[in-house]
């Protein structure tokens, strides 16, 4: 399940969720909820679909320089 979240936790996220606001309010809640959570993957996708292959490259080889001037080695 997405977050780590078990069965038992989901339902009582349910329940608290019904109380709160009731039984017609929590389907039309839980569709914005996963339209919310689509919108994010798709931006996060374009995102990561707008770093060229060589940008991510100077990226990477900037990370392992620092690491390797503060001691840490990569094995």
């Amino acid at each position: 399940m997405p977050f780590n979240i078990g069965f038992t936790g989901l339902a009582i996220l349910v329940l608290i969720g019904l109380l709160l606001f009731g039984p017609s309010k929590l389907p039309r809640l839980a569709r914005a909820f996963g339209a919310t959570i689509k919108e994010f993957r798709r931006g996060s996708k374009e995102v990561l679909e707008e770093v060229s292959p060589g940008e991510d490259t100077v990226f990477m080889e900037s990370i392992r320089n620092t690491g390797e001037n503060r001691g840490i080695h990569r094995e």
